[in-house]
């Protein structure tokens, strides 16, 4: 049973089995979501014709939301599959993978907070953890590395 209703339908099925065998299946999940989503679009639009132009990837491109970083990791995969329909003399667009901004936001301890982590670090039981029995006295050193560390 094909899962997938675009006129790609065949050539998407095809990419994904080899996906399978080649990638972890975290990954292979991720390719198969990926692959969803591009054959609902192209089923959104009507697409009636295997060669992909610009303006219909770039507006698959725009239906996506998230982080940069997400949307990058995802155009990824489909430039990969249009890449691949090369193989099958089908012509498409190749998309720029979009840039990523940094948007990670650090999160900074207030001083009552790195105070309640090595109290609760200095009270850690002794032999609680039975392969490293010296953890309790371990535990606090690190964290204290640590945190000279990052005031440095």
């Amino acid at each position: 049973m094909n899962q997938f209703k675009s006129i790609l339908n065949n050539e998407l099925a095809d990419f994904l089995e080899l996906r399978k065998v080649s990638k972890s299946q975290s990954a292979y999940k991720h390719d198969h979501h990926t692959l969803q989503i591009f054959d609902k679009y192209l089923c959104s639009i009507n697409c009636e014709t295997k060669n992909l132009t610009e303006e219909q990837i770039v507006g698959w491109i725009r239906t996506l939301t998230g982080k940069s970083s997400s949307i990058a990791n995802v155009v990824i995969v489909i430039r990969i599959f249009l890449e691949h329909l090369l193989s099958y003399g089908i012509h498409a667009y190749i998309p720029p993978i979009p840039k990523v901004n940094d948007d990670y936001v650090p999160y900074l301890f207030s001083d009552d907070e790195i105070n309640m982590i090595f109290s609760i670090a200095d009270t850690l039981p002794m032999g609680r953890f039975r392969k490293n029995t010296l953890i309790h006295v371990e535990y606090p050193m690190i964290l204290r590395l640590m945190y000279v560390n990052v005031k440095l």
